[in-house]
Parts: structure tokens; sequence; C-alpha cells
């Protein structure tokens, strides 16, 4: 049996061995056939970063999720 495609980060998220990228930006850019615009965030809907579900995913920009979050500014 292969290994996990995964490795856990900080806060407990998981990323992606070969790529880099966090499995939530995975997830969403496999769903939808492309790259998560530039310069733009994905935010958790239900606020649990650790659920990468697509139907979880919001595209927002940083200014968007700076008012959803205020702790990011």
């Amino acid at each position: 049996m292969a290994g996990s495609r995964w490795v856990e980060g900080r806060g407990g998220r998981k990323f992606d061995k070969k790529t880099g990228k966090s499995r939530a930006r995975t997830n969403w850019e496999e769903s939808h056939g492309k790259p998560v615009p530039p310069g733009k965030h994905l935010h958790h809907i239900d606020g649990n970063s650790r659920n990468d579900a697509v139907e979880n995913l919001q595209v927002v920009s940083p200014e968007e999720h700076a008012k959803i979050h205020p702790w990011l500014r």
C-alpha cells in the first residue's frame, strides 16, 4: 500500500508532499479544473480549517477574508 499523499503541517492542516499545496487548495483546484485565481484566498465556510471539502471552500479576496477573520490583518 502506498504512503499518504499528505503531510500534516501547522495547526493540523494537510499539505501535498509533492506540490506543497494545501489539501484545501488541491481539492478546490481539482474540483474546478483550474487554479485558485492569483491573489485570492480560500475561506473555510464552517470555520474548521481541517474541513477541506469543496463545498466548504469559498474563494475570497484578502480584504474579504480579513473582514471574516480580523486576526488575519
